[in-house]
């Protein structure tokens, strides 16, 4: 009512694959959300892809980059397919807490160039 929100329920499945390949750590993710509810012109399912690594480049300084793409949705009210790269520098300060920032560079559709930078917090794996 408040124009917030896709007016759907949503549920999600992201498979992720992590793994170190020499000095970079190298993830492949997949993913895809099914949309309940909407109109008629809501896309029942989308879905993602990602491939990303990330290595090191003196003391706490690292470097990341990062392919990924959402394929496009069918219908009146489907998107189109996005694939772009992303890529900049990343600093750890220690072993829990990471930030980064960088660049995202359009490859296909409608992905605008864009300035990045976030914190990561890692509390833990789960064994």
């Amino acid at each position: 009512a408040r124009g917030l929100g896709s007016g759907t329920t949503d549920a999600g499945l992201l498979l992720i694959s992590s793994r170190s390949v020499g000095p970079a750590d190298v993830d492949i993710n997949v993913g895809a959300t099914q949309h309940f509810g909407g109109d008629a012109n809501t896309p029942n399912i989308s879905t993602l892809w990602t491939v990303s690594a990330g290595f090191p480049v003196s003391g706490q300084l690292g470097w990341a980059a990062e392919i990924y793409g959402l394929p496009g949705t069918a219908g009146s009210g489907g998107a189109k397919e996005i694939v772009a790269i992303l890529t900049g520098p990343t600093w750890q300060p220690v072993k829990w807490l990471a930030a980064d920032t960088g660049i995202i560079e359009p490859v296909k559709g409608p992905q605008p160039r864009a300035f990045y930078a976030g914190l990561v917090w890692n509390v833990g794996k789960i064994r």
